[in-house]
């Protein structure tokens, strides 16, 4: 296990490269992660799989 972050991108970018040069299948879906911040809003919380809790951001 690779506890150092830059490692674990090169990694995780070599393993992208490996996978997209000799998949069988085409991603039908890639996300946009665009993010905004202001300090009024509150309640701010992704889950681990990266999706917004929108029943508790308030201001």
């Amino acid at each position: 296990m690779e506890l150092d972050q830059a490692k674990r991108q090169k990694i995780y970018n070599d393993m992208s490269d490996v996978i997209m040069a000799d998949a069988t299948w085409v991603p039908l879906y890639t996300g946009n992660n665009i993010v905004a911040a202001s300090s009024k809003l509150l309640g701010v919380e992704l889950s681990p799989q990266g999706l917004w809790n929108l029943e508790k951001l308030h201001y």
